[in-house]
């Protein structure tokens, strides 16, 4: 892949740019051989560019294998395998361990690419690879096998890569970085969310795995009203005919992830019978036992099909889908989920409708799994304004990624990485948990009496329901309170000081050194 470069500049293959890695595979029979190491599999690999060592897994590996799998800091992990969309075969990532005292080795479906930094900047490297994936280069170097997809590594080596003087790619690799760091801080936000709903959970029903709250236990069954296994129809990706929801579309947070998204040709009757509603729950009975059980609730209102790797469950007069699937999502829920899951001949595991039913668990009011229901609606709403924002957002970095390496004009990239940085979308006002605004030592009667307003405010229009700054600046404007944006936040926080916690803080930051959105709800009783 050329593309026009300043005079300065050169092509050069990739196989010219790395230090010669010995990636050679490992026979399975060789993995019962050896010391135990922690091993980086696809699934460590992120989206966003990240080694993920949460899940690294202990595995023994021959000491020779180990010698040349060990990854080392600022190597480029790439993956050469992909399973049901080409998208993630040659996704990338940047490896930024550097914890010397764990060995971590690659298994069999990564490539280690470690860049010679005599003529290349690692990092400099790592944002072309990931810029040559989001045009789509490496679907031209794949081969296709029935679900399947392998990056020709062989053709990869042979890219040509734009190289500029070594202070030139440091200045496009500092621009970039500052780039990529909005990005990143936009998915923790994203995390936190998820993180947000799990509290939710916890607070409103208890520990699955205590029922502290002492509900009555009974069984999935006893909320449910019908499951269904769905349709074994072939999928193609031309957009053309329905929409089929399959495995991969469900994400392991309990979300859904529509990027992949594939279509069957079905007549009318087919498409009646495996038809997908907007409440439908909808569970993975096939996976690996890490992520068998995975599952989220239908929550748009465009109707779909399924396919019938995923069994699809709707909730009776006594249960709620969102409730059920909180539980099965929690920590007890997944390893309840893990535990009936069987072995198939495949190596892969198998939950049946029969021993899903039978899952006990606790069954609170009706009433109860409603309300919990309607906090997940409302953290859905404020995850789509997110993702718009984030998109927006990507589009800016992938326009500031494709000049980077066109070596257009330094000024123009510096002026989108500012945009990028400095125009954070439509989003809510940020501010740290961390730092209040310090209180005044006088107040005047005015202002008591404002704080008095403000807090009637909250009281009858989110009592008991989650609001934002945001949310509580417009209510207050529309009824006329002429305060200040920092006015407003010291009401806020000196009330969150006072001994009765009637109003509490739900959700804030973990880093004290970043900030984010927090959300508040209203505890006490109306005056």
């Amino acid at each position: 892949m050329e593309n026009k470069i300043p005079n300065s500049w050169e092509h050069v293959m990739l196989k010219d740019l790395m230090v010669n890695v010995e990636n050679k595979k490992l026979k399975s029979s060789k993995l019962r051989e050896g010391d135990e190491v922690l091993v980086i599999r696809p699934v460590n690999l992120t989206n966003s560019g990240k080694v993920n060592l949460t899940n690294a897994t202990l595995q023994k590996n021959p000491q020779d294998f180990r010698s040349v799998k060990k990854i080392a800091y600022g190597d480029i992990l790439i993956k050469e395998f992909g399973r049901n969309n080409f998208k993630s075969a040659g996704q990338v990532s940047f490896c930024d361990i550097t914890n010397d005292n764990e060995i971590y080795v690659i298994s069999n479906s990564i490539q280690i690419l470690r860049a010679d930094s005599v003529r290349i900047h690692p990092k400099y490297l790592y944002f072309y690879l990931l810029y040559l994936k989001k045009v789509g280069y490496n679907k031209l170097i794949q081969n296709q096998n029935s679900n399947s997809y392998n990056l020709k590594m062989t053709l990869h080596f042979d890219t040509l890569v734009p190289l500029p003087p070594l202070e030139k790619q440091q200045q496009i690799v500092n621009i970039l970085e500052e780039a990529d760091l909005v990005i990143e801080k936009r998915g923790k936000v994203e995390q936190y969310l998820y993180d947000l709903l799990k509290s939710i959970f916890l607070e409103v029903f208890g520990d699955p795995a205590l029922n502290p709250k002492g509900w009555k236990v009974g069984t999935i069954a006893d909320l449910t009203n019908s499951t269904q296994y769905g349709i074994n129809n072939k999928a193609n990706e031309d957009s053309s005919g329905i929409p089929i929801l399959r495995v991969n579309n469900v994400t392991t947070q309990g979300d859904w992830d529509f990027e992949s998204l594939k279509y069957i040709e079905s007549d009318q009757e087919n498409f009646k019978k495996y038809m997908v509603k907007k409440g439908d729950l909808l569970i993975a009975r096939t996976n690996t036992r890490e992520y068998v059980g995975k599952n989220a609730v239908y929550r748009q209102e465009e109707p779909v099909v399924f396919v019938s790797y995923l069994i699809k469950l709707i909730a009776n007069k006594e249960g709620n889908t969102e409730f059920i699937s909180g539980y099965l999502n929690s920590e007890h829920g997944k390893k309840v989920l893990a535990s009936i899951a069987k072995q198939t001949t495949s190596g892969m595991a198998n939950i049946n409708v029969k021993d899903l039913l039978k899952i006990p668990m606790y069954l609170p009011a009706k009433k109860l799994q409603e309300d919990y229901a309607r906090q997940v609606e409302y953290i859905e709403k404020l995850k789509k304004k997110y993702k718009l924002i984030a998109s927006e957002q990507e589009l800016l970095f992938d326009s500031i990624l494709q000049n980077s390496f066109k070596g257009a004009l330094q000024s123009n990239i510096q002026k989108k990485a500012y945009v990028l940085k400095h125009n954070q979308g439509t989003s809510l006002p940020s501010f740290s948990a961390n730092k209040p605004l310090p209180k005044e030592e006088t107040r005047s009667i005015t202002q008591l009496v404002n704080k008095k307003r403000i807090l009637h405010l909250i009281q009858e229009q989110f009592r008991n329901s989650f609001f934002s700054f945001e949310d509580l600046r417009k209510a207050s404007e529309r009824l006329g309170f002429n305060l200040s944006y920092d006015r407003l936040r010291n009401y806020l926080y000196e009330t969150l000081e006072e001994p009765d916690k009637q109003l509490q803080l739900i959700f804030s930051n973990k880093n004290e050194e970043s900030e984010y959105q927090i959300l508040f709800v209203w505890r006490g009783k109306s005056e």
